[in-house]
């Protein structure tokens, strides 16, 4: 009976080391995602929420990435789900700044238990600062493949690399920088 107590304690314990783990979704950004439905005059106030954050994790090849916007909300009760996009191209210029583009086809997030099929365009920049804007226009369909849009959601993320205080640099004789 101790055997068994024991090889059970150590499945439980093998479990919760396994559930404790979090795999890296890469740097995160904190910043100000804004919200808007539709486009033209049918577009819906923008809501603006703070304190988001999304996620780019660097590919092993340094030319491409991972986009996560993860618990996508239209809300503060209304999570959509995840929009990743995968082999996001990426390129810099001779100041640092960095450019992003990619999309993602046939996305479900889910609104009240129901799924939403959608489609999602990344493209933006960030600074040598770490400043990071973002544009997502993420399109509702009625289905999955070549379904016809219904919708727009343009969302826009304005924020800054987790990490990073925004100076660029010190110079002078004798100086001190605390932290």
């Amino acid at each position: 009976m101790k055997k068994i107590y024991s090889i059970l304690f150590m499945l439980v314990a093998l479990v919760a080391t396994v559930n404790a783990q979090e795999t890296s979704k890469g740097d995160a950004y904190k910043g100000v995602l804004t919200i808007q439905l539709g486009e033209g005059e049918d577009a819906g106030e923008p809501l603006e929420l703070p304190d988001q954050t999304v996620y780019i994790d660097m590919n092993e090849d340094g030319t491409s990435c991972t986009f996560g916007l993860y618990d996508f909300a239209m809300g503060p009760d209304a999570v959509l789900g995840d929009i990743v996009v995968e082999n996001v191209t990426m390129g810099t210029d001779e100041n640092g700044n960095t450019t992003y583009n990619g999309e993602k086809k046939d996305i479900v997030l889910f609104l009240n238990g129901s799924p939403i099929f959608a489609d999602a365009t990344v493209s933006g920049t960030e600074d040598a600062a770490g400043n990071l804007t973002m544009t997502i226009p993420v399109i509702w369909k009625t289905g999955i493949g070549d379904a016809a849009p219904m919708m727009t959601i343009n969302v826009t993320f304005d924020g800054q690399k987790e990490g990073t205080s925004g100076v660029e640099s010190v110079a002078g004789d004798g100086v001190k920088v605390y932290a």
